[in-house]
């Protein structure tokens, strides 16, 4: 994430994009090489749920393997296993601690 911005700031953005492109966001999500960014990108889609979402085709992306951790003492989103702050982990999914 850039410095200085945190996630509060990144929900607040992905809040107002209803309008994205399907097709350019699976060529983003498809040429970029960051595990973390792909997973974080999910962990916010899905928590807003734009309509946009149910055409990427996640299994042509790559989620790589483990967890990964983004931010201490947070939790493990069972989805995407990647640590995030507690209040971005849906109650009831389940969290394991990082």
């Amino acid at each position: 994430m850039p410095e200085g911005a945190g996630f509060d700031q990144l929900d607040m953005v992905f809040q107002g994009l209803a309008s994205l492109s399907p097709r350019k966001l699976m060529a983003l999500l498809s040429n970029c090489r960051k595990v973390k960014v792909i997973r974080l990108f999910f962990v916010f889609a899905d928590r807003h749920g734009h309509a946009w979402l149910k055409h990427l085709d996640k299994s042509k992306l790559d989620f790589g393997k483990g967890d990964r951790q983004l931010v201490k003492g947070g939790k493990i989103h069972p989805t995407y296993r990647i640590t995030v702050p507690t209040e971005f982990v849906t109650m009831g999914q389940g969290s394991d601690d990082a």
